[in-house]
């Protein structure tokens, strides 16, 4: 029996429209995937948390192996482009599969061997120190199955500690404290908001998933971006994407309708579970009476903004990282900015600010040259904006002392000429 006679035996072919979702970045996955025809996409979020494309997937190639092997979420977003298809392989018969087709099984280690040498070479750019690998690693040889799949958890595992690497976000121990009821998430003197829905239409740009609350265990189905049909409009030097005809700050978080749990579409389902924790209803209620969007394809602005406080007193609850509470703050500064809102921004982008600059003292060992120097960047433009010239000049006059030993990176070089721009005002 051939490969593909084999291949179909044990798997299901599964087809796909034009710009459909097959699975999330941090979404748990128990499958892997063949490309058997059209084009599909891998997408990953960028440090401000925008969907950046990184590479295409031709037919021939697998996909999603590496949650199917080690049992950890996707580490990409996985989207259809075109008309496409894949022959999809389930847990259970992923050891035939590694007995029946032992050249195509071997694809998937050789594969990974190649990912992983290269993103090695890009942590090593970035000034930091990558885990050792073993000199095989630049000529697998074919062995047998079972020593092929330890090798495959093997790489599978120092390609995602290369990936941490490669990210500034420190994953820390999250604790589960009791809420003490119904909470006010807005400032104190903030102006009453509007949580009707939008009258503009995204639809065209949204796709309907399902998501499991990791709090209350609720099942519900709410819209996520469709990244391949967004056009990249603009990037402001403080890291703000803008995309044509889309606003994707509306569509930022999504809201549990059962405990009220908020967190961003890419973190929703990635939190581990807290088996020893018992959530009831309304866990994260609020006394602003925002439970949900109003219409999953209609998202207004003041929605927007009561879900980015309403994240922000989740993060509090599960003590989320300082990065996070900072890229919060600083979508609610876009936010206000958008709105006109010059005091609510100030605040929001003060509040951005202290956070960055606190997550960047305690983890000053960890950062990287190239993420520093991102951080700094949108410390200074914030600063700028509000009003705080010399502090803003500050972080750009320090980027082109970091930059030094990288030469002509573009940021720095944005940065020398915004610190002389700002020289003297």
């Amino acid at each position: 029996m051939t490969n593909i006679e084999v291949l179909h035996k044990i798997g299901k072919v599964v087809h796909f429209e034009a710009n459909q979702i097959v699975f999330m970045q941090n979404d748990m996955g128990d499958t892997m995937y063949l490309s058997l025809k059209g084009m599909f996409g891998v997408y990953i979020n960028s440090f401000t948390d925008f969907p950046a494309r990184v590479a295409g997937i031709n037919p021939g190639v697998t996909f999603g192996e590496m949650s199917l092997i080690d049992g950890w979420p996707r580490s990409a977003t996985i989207i259809a482009e075109e008309a496409s298809a894949a022959l999809r392989i389930d847990k259970s018969h992923f050891g035939e599969f590694l007995e029946n087709c032992p050249d195509t099984a071997f694809g998937l280690l050789k594969n990974l061997a190649q990912r992983t040498t290269v993103t090695a070479e890009k942590v090593r750019s970035m000034g930091k120190l990558a885990p050792e690998l073993p000199d095989w690693l630049l000529d697998p040889k074919q062995i047998d199955t079972k020593t092929d799949l330890g090798n495959m958890r093997f790489l599978s595992q120092r390609l995602r500690e290369l990936n941490d690497l490669m990210s500034v976000e420190v994953k820390l121990d999250i604790e589960m404290r009791k809420d003490i009821g119904s909470v006010s998430l807005l400032p104190i003197g903030h102006r009453q908001l509007d949580l009707s829905a939008s009258a503009r239409d995204y639809s065209g740009y949204l796709s309907k998933k399902k998501y499991g609350c990791p709090y209350c265990d609720m099942q519900f189905e709410d819209c996520v971006p469709i990244f391949s049909r967004l056009q990249k409009q603009d990037e402001d030097l403080d890291g703000r994407v803008t995309f044509r005809d889309f606003d994707i700050l509306l569509y930022t978080n999504m809201v549990c309708p059962n405990c009220n749990y908020c967190d961003t579409y890419q973190e929703f389902s990635g939190l581990p579970e807290y088996p020893s924790t018992s959530v009831n209803g309304n866990q994260f209620a609020n006394s602003e009476g925002f439970s949900g969007y109003a219409d999953v394809s209609h998202h207004s602005i003041d929605e927007a903004i009561v879900s980015h406080y309403l994240s922000l007193h989740c993060l509090k609850q599960v003590k989320g990282s300082d990065l996070r509470q900072a890229k919060a703050w600083q979508r609610l500064y876009w936010l206000y900015c958008d709105c006109g809102d010059i005091k609510e921004a100030r605040a929001s982008a003060e509040r951005s600010i202290q956070c960055y600059a606190e997550y960047c003292k305690i983890n000053d060992d960890k950062i990287s040259t190239i993420d520093l120097i991102t951080i700094n960047m949108m410390l200074g433009e914030m600063s700028v904006a509000i009003g705080n010239i010399q502090q803003g000049r500050q972080y750009f006059v320090d980027n082109v002392q970091i930059g030094k030993i990288l030469g002509g990176n573009e940021l720095v070089q944005k940065s020398l000429k915004r610190a002389g721009a700002l020289r003297g005002m």
